[in-house]
């Protein structure tokens, strides 16, 4: 992480930055992290899920990029999550939109949010380096977008004189020309006259008795609006329902229905919602549910334990395992974690021989397992999000139902490993060795998979993988993938 001189004296070394990517491009993730590492950046952190902006966050990135290709509200809601302040305390950390043709359209939201720049999609490797290091140099927050004012608009709320309203339909009916009924009859005589609110029947020209209808008004346009039927004035205070609309009588004697009212729902045939499930009964199921995981689960843990058996593995316990006290050392973490790195430490396990060593169920989350000894291990339902297990050898380690969420995993070894369950969203797994391990139902969006050996690894059942992952992975006939996925040929390569 820079120190604060670094802002004040314009230069910085790239062996001391340390980069956060959020983007859901494959190839654009890749970019970035290669021309960085090349750089030779300290740390290059990227993801493509929103959710893993905590655990990121705790490593004090120096700047960020937020990529808008793919689902822009995802990149959006990280953003906001930088700019929170929640998860991280340096809530000025430069950040960096990159967006590609119509996602410039969200820019009035990224400026109101706070970025120091835009970069352009496509981008080149020279110049996404110097955007970031012209932004480390000098970090400048945009202006948010400017507001459009719009003219404030009065209506005139002054009641119209009573009757008013009346009169003025009156006297348009009447000069309305004759549209299709002849001088004299009785549709034209009763569509001359207006009806009195207390009359619901009229005596006609022949004198038989019709029903009266409403007076048309002109909306101004030329276009006639029929006026809705006068409601029945209720006699000696009880209210008569109003009869259904009489049906039309068109000029050449062709009867066209009038819209008929709507039919009540008889009473019988009403719905009664189910009456909602109590939270004790929701709390019931769910940990019933929990609890049928979690004997399939150490059901599946007691067959790969045999597995290991019959296949002649022999655990064995680190020399470090003895005198380990992880109990002061998780909750020195935990107090690190909670504060942002203000108050405890963060649990360094660098190089370590924990082979053998129980971390079950442990919040060990941005930990330092560096080249530390991790086999045989019990680090089952542990949370490790974001840890550093590079060159970590796990092999024959049981991490099912492990959160390795975003984990930098490079060339470790996890061969016959039990990571069934696994999250490994976003995890970075380049050159890792992953023969022989359990993996069913390990989710695997958006991990990196760059030179990772997959011989003998059995993927057939995993969650999330795509295509695009497998471009530089590493496999051969003894590698299982689930159906319509391929490795990458030779010819290709």
């Amino acid at each position: 992480m820079l120190g604060e001189d670094h802002w004040n004296n314009g230069t910085f070394n790239w062996k001391e930055v340390s980069l956060l990517i959020f983007s859901l491009d494959d190839s654009f993730r890749f970019l970035a992290r290669s021309t960085f590492r090349r750089m030779g950046a300290a740390e290059v952190f990227s993801t493509s899920v929103a959710a893993d902006a905590p655990s990121l966050l705790a490593h004090f990135p120096d700047i960020v990029l937020v990529d808008l290709e793919g689902e822009a509200e995802q990149a959006i809601a990280f953003l906001k999550r930088v700019r929170s302040g929640k998860d991280n305390p340096r809530v000025a950390v430069p950040a960096l939109a990159v967006i590609k043709d119509l996602d410039g359209l969200h820019v009035p939201r990224l400026l109101d949010i706070g970025i120091e720049g835009i970069i352009n999609k496509p981008v080149v490797a020279a110049g996404l380096a110097k955007k970031v290091t012209d932004t480390l140099d000098n970090p400048r927050r945009m202006p948010p977008a400017p507001r459009e004012e719009r003219p404030h608009i009065v209506l005139d709320r002054t009641p119209a004189p009573r009757g008013a309203a009346d009169s003025g339909r009156t006297a348009i009916a009447a000069s309305r020309p004759h549209g299709g009924s002849p001088p004299g009859h009785p549709s034209t005589a009763v569509a001359a006259r207006p009806v009195a609110h207390d009359a619901s029947i009229g005596v006609g020209a022949g004198g038989g008795i019709e029903t009266a209808r409403p007076a048309a008004f002109s909306s101004g346009g030329g276009i006639e609006v029929a006026a809705a039927p006068a409601k029945p004035k209720p006699e000696h205070g009880i209210e008569v329902a109003a009869a259904a609309p009489a049906k039309a009588k068109a000029e050449h004697g062709i009867e066209v229905a009038a819209d008929a009212p709507a039919k009540p729902k008889p009473v019988a045939g009403l719905e009664v919602a189910a009456p909602a499930k109590s939270e004790a009964a929701i709390a019931a199921k769910a940990a019933a549910d929990e609890a049928i995981k979690t004997k399939k689960r150490r059901k599946a843990a007691a067959d790969w334990q045999m597995g290991l058996a019959e296949a002649g593995h022999k655990a064995r316990n680190g020399k470090d395992v003895a005198g380990l006290d992880l109990g002061p050392i998780v909750a020195d973490h935990a107090k690190w974690v909670a504060t942002q790195g203000a108050e405890g430490h963060r649990a360094n396990f660098d190089g370590k021989d924990l082979a053998g060593a129980d971390l079950a169920g442990t919040a060990l989350a941005g930990a330092g397992f560096r080249r530390a000894d991790l086999s045989d291990a019990c680090m089952a339902e542990a949370r490790l999000d974001g840890a550093d297990l590079r060159y970590a050898t796990m092999s024959a380690a049981d991490c099912s139902a492990a959160v390795l969420g975003v984990a930098q995993l490079r060339h470790a070894d996890l061969r016959l490993a039990n990571l069934e369950g696994a999250n490994l969203r976003g995890a970075d797994l380049s050159g890792a060795r992953l023969g022989g391990a359990r993996l069913d139902g390990a989710d695997f969006n958006g991990a990196i998979l760059v030179e990772t050996d997959l011989r003998a690894a059995d993927l057939s059942r995993v969650e999330n993988l795509r295509q695009a992952q497998l471009s530089r992975a590493l496999g051969d006939r003894t590698t299982r993938l689930p159906l319509g996925l391929r490795l990458r040929s030779r010819e290709e390569a």
